[in-house]
């Protein structure tokens, strides 16, 4: 599926009433519901492209008996690993999927289903269109798995995170990289407007 046109191909962060009708989507589907649910949680949870999340293993995780205070993403875009702290209700959700999925600390966290083994990572490209799919199916239709990432970004700034911590998260190696994905809603500008006064 193409970009959006009226971004110039580039993705808008999701919204925070569409990451809640995503997941909830997500949540009641019939098909791979543990583990399209886990993607999309753990694309939210770590500001992660989809490529370092889909080759994340169980062990990277999980000990095989708690979940790790941080994840590494190993396999990065600029060949830097990168540490991220696992958010403490983001650590419960990965526990009860470990658990109730029964992966071996060799597999993928987001196994593929293609595979008879089970043991396989989703192709990048598969994944991107997954989520994609996954995000149509709640009536996002202009939005992509990168939008998770500059969801997670935009969320943290709101929340007075600064710049160089945001940096550290994302990976970007300047600044100038990480303000592209920093977005104002439409609701934001007028409230920064209406804070003007003589």
């Amino acid at each position: 599926m193409a970009r959006p046109k009226h971004t110039g191909g580039a993705s808008r962060p999701l919204e925070q009433r569409e990451v809640k009708r995503l997941l909830t989507v997500v949540s009641n589907s019939n098909r791979n519901r543990e583990r399209n649910t886990m993607l999309i949680k753990t694309l939210l949870y770590t500001a992660g492209r989809i490529s370092e999340v889909l080759f994340l293993k169980v062990s990277d995780v999980w000990d095989g008996k708690s979940v790790y205070p941080s994840l590494v993403f190993r396999k990065t875009k600029n060949k830097h690993t990168r540490r991220i702290p696992i958010n403490s209700n983001f650590a419960s959700d990965l526990e009860q999927y470990i658990k109730t999925s029964e992966l071996k600390l060799n597999d993928p966290l987001i196994p593929s289903t293609r595979s008879s083994s089970g043991n396989n990572h989703i192709n990048p490209t598969a994944g991107s269109l997954l989520v994609k799919r996954l995000m149509v199916s709640a009536g996002i239709t202009d939005c992509s798995a990168h939008s998770t990432r500059k969801y997670a970004l935009c969320h943290m700034l709101r929340n007075n995170v600064n710049i160089r911590t945001l940096q550290a998260i994302s990976g970007h190696r300047s600044i100038n990289s990480l303000e592209h994905y920093l977005y104002s809603s439409s609701s934001e500008i007028s409230d920064a407007i209406e804070t003007i006064s003589f």
